[in-house]
């Protein structure tokens, strides 16, 4: 009863630390430049290693083979992967509403890795802002993603968690379509835009998550996850490097509005599945 509760929860900590992140850049970056805030984004990787180290987590002791073992080791642990990546492909086949939304995330994933990586370019390209502006519109962002993250993490969200997936999609497109049809001179309209995108993408991925928690197997949970995210992170690259294309052609601007409207045809797909329908 608490799955979407919990889901939201854990998006409103992940957008404090995004805002956080990026007030710190929009201070360091301006009056210590890149290299420092790289050795700062080690040390934070140090000190997060020594947490985890420190934390008592039970891990099993290496044991030493001679190479021939290790070679096996290896084999082993390919085919175990591809043993379990199978499993998961299958159970989450069981579930044809839940299948279908894999492969609607797969596409929403190409269209939304890119929004990132333009977001700098279009302050800086299209508005003529500076860096401050560039880290404000990222924290826009994630203000409206604690806003919904918190709004869900109280209520559970909507009550069909398949419509809140399509109207997240419409309204993440909807957003950036508009985005990319403000003008130069008004940048304070696309920081409210920002905010919006960000109120969007916790109402697809806290119910997303909640749905499969509800609906697979716990012994296959991981391997289901892991099978999605793989797919998801494959679509990332796919993405950016489309977006590199297009922006080097027809601008970031224009670039914003063929995202924009590509999510809203792919929220009017998503409704239109009859087993993601009724999975809600």
């Amino acid at each position: 009863e608490a799955l979407g509760k919990l889901a939201g929860m854990l998006q409103f900590m992940q957008s404090g630390s995004y805002i956080i992140g990026n007030a710190i850049a929009a201070v360091i970056y301006p009056a210590f430049g890149l290299t420092f805030m790289i050795a700062l984004d080690v040390a934070g990787a140090v000190l997060a290693s020594i947490a985890v180290a420190v934390s008592g987590i039970k891990t099993p002791v290496s044991e030493r083979h001679a190479l021939e073992e290790n070679a096996e080791a290896s084999r082993r642990a390919v085919r175990a992967f591809l043993s379990e990546t199978a499993d998961g492909f299958r159970e989450l086949k069981r579930h044809r509403g839940l299948f279908a939304m894999l492969w609607i995330g797969f596409a929403f994933s190409v269209l939304f890795s890119p929004i990132s990586a333009l977001f700098p370019l279009m302050v800086f390209d299209h508005f003529g802002g500076t860096t401050t502006q560039s880290a404000i519109a990222e924290i826009a962002f994630s203000v409206g993603m604690i806003a919904a993250s918190g709004w869900i993490g109280a209520t559970g969200g909507l009550g069909n968690r398949a419509l809140s997936c399509a109207l997240a999609i419409a309204l993440f497109g909807a957003v950036t379509l508009a985005s990319g049809l403000v003008p130069p001179s008004a940048l304070v309209v696309f920081l409210g835009l920002t905010f919006a995108m960000g109120l969007s993408s916790p109402l697809y991925s806290a119910p997303q998550m909640a749905l499969m928690q509800e609906r697979i197997d716990p012994e296959c949970m991981g391997r289901v996850f892991g099978l999605y995210g793989a797919v998801c992170s494959w679509a990332m690259p796919v993405g950016l490097v489309a977006s590199t294309l297009f922006a080097d052609a027809i601008g970031v601007s224009a670039c914003f509005v063929l995202i924009g409207a590509a999510m809203v045809i792919l929220a009017g797909i998503t409704w239109t599945i009859p087993s993601i329908r009724k999975i809600g």
